[in-house]
């Protein structure tokens, strides 16, 4: 079996966008570095990857580029985002099963107005927004650009916008049912105070869905701890601390969040989960790294960003019709330890 993309450019030392721009032939980084790379790929026996990355060995100056766009604006979510690195093969996968190139571009929200120059640069025929980070009104730069777009993990519903994004009223309802299952009626919510929309929905469609259930309000038991790992488990210690009233099961906005948490429980003296459950959100590889390992809604990482090639290679083809569509992916519950049936009567 040939080895994945992300895993050649570990062994190698590199980022898989490094090795992506290397056997693409694309620009954004220097002639060193791609000798280098290039030496390393000839030496281990990859020089084949020069061929399958050309689309079935096609002329490269026969495909069209899409760009892969990141666009960072505190930098908090993305610097531990996972989901990242982890949706490049879906993404990649795709684009070459249509004869196109991918080429990765990173935009500063600081600096957006100079940098969105690098996405003409690349003679970009289509654009996929990674935009965790934005909101509406960022957008609009992007627009001036007058190319088709697809937008990844968020929707701008009040624009005309194609998007990709994770269906978190169904990720959040059914881990819901499943705490209801196990005996859960008092629940809370941990918010990691980071403006991101997908983390918003998510809280509100909880509360929702508590609602829905016959629970508790969720709100009585929510409390923002922080973000990453760390300052979550901070912000739980304090609350923790005040001696408040607890629920008898957690969701949170992410798993990082939730990891935090559960550690700040621990040392406290409780257990996870006979005394405390909790669930997470996206299923990243600090689940199965918890004691114990977290229980989540996992979402499928090649499938995310393969919808959203997808779906602009159909607006490029001029199969889309709406001015507007977003697609949204259901996420299935991964149950691991973190969750028990409730000991309250």
């Amino acid at each position: 079996m040939a080895m994945k993309a992300k895993d050649i450019a570990h062994e190698l030392g590199i980022s898989p966008a490094t090795l992506s721009l290397v056997v693409n032939n694309r620009p954004g980084i220097s002639d060193a570095t791609r000798a280098k790379v290039l030496k390393q790929l000839r030496d281990r026996d990859y020089g084949y990857l020069l061929s399958a990355e050309q689309g079935m060995q096609q002329d490269r100056s026969s495909l069209r580029t899409i760009g892969f766009v990141t666009y960072k604006k505190s930098g908090e979510l993305l610097g531990y985002n996972s989901f990242f690195p982890l949706i490049i093969d879906g993404m990649e996968n795709q684009a070459r099963k249509n004869n196109f190139n991918l080429a990765y571009i990173n935009i500063d929200a600081a600096s957006a107005e100079e940098e969105v120059r690098y996405i003409t640069d690349t003679s970009c025929c289509g654009i996929v927004i990674f935009a965790t980070e934005m909101h509406s009104a960022d957008l609009e730069l992007f627009e001036k650009l007058d190319m088709p777009m697809v937008v990844l993990d968020n929707d701008f519903f009040l624009r005309d916008s194609y998007s990709v994004t994770v269906d978190n009223r169904q990720g959040t309802f059914m881990a819901m049912k499943h705490l209801k299952a196990k005996g859960h009626r008092r629940v809370g919510y941990l918010r990691s105070g980071l403006a991101i929309n997908s983390f918003d929905e998510r809280f509100q469609e909880t509360v929702a869905a508590a609602g829905q259930l016959g629970m508790e309000d969720v709100r009585k038991y929510t409390w923002k701890i922080g973000y990453p790992i760390e300052q979550a488990q901070e912000g739980m210690r304090s609350i923790l601390q005040r001696k408040e009233e607890f629920p008898t099961a957690f969701m949170a906005d992410n798993d990082l969040v939730a990891a935090g948490a559960m550690r700040a429980v621990e040392e406290y003296g409780w257990k996870v989960p006979e005394d405390i459950s909790f669930i997470g959100f996206d299923d990243r590889p600090v689940c199965t790294i918890c004691d114990p390992p977290l229980t989540t809604v996992q979402i499928s990482r090649e499938n995310f960003g393969a919808e959203a090639i997808g779906l602009l290679v159909r607006i490029l083809n001029g199969e889309m019709t709406a001015p507007s569509l977003n697609i949204k992916l259901a996420g299935q519950l991964i149950e691991r330890g973190s969750t028990a049936v409730c000991r309250e009567p």
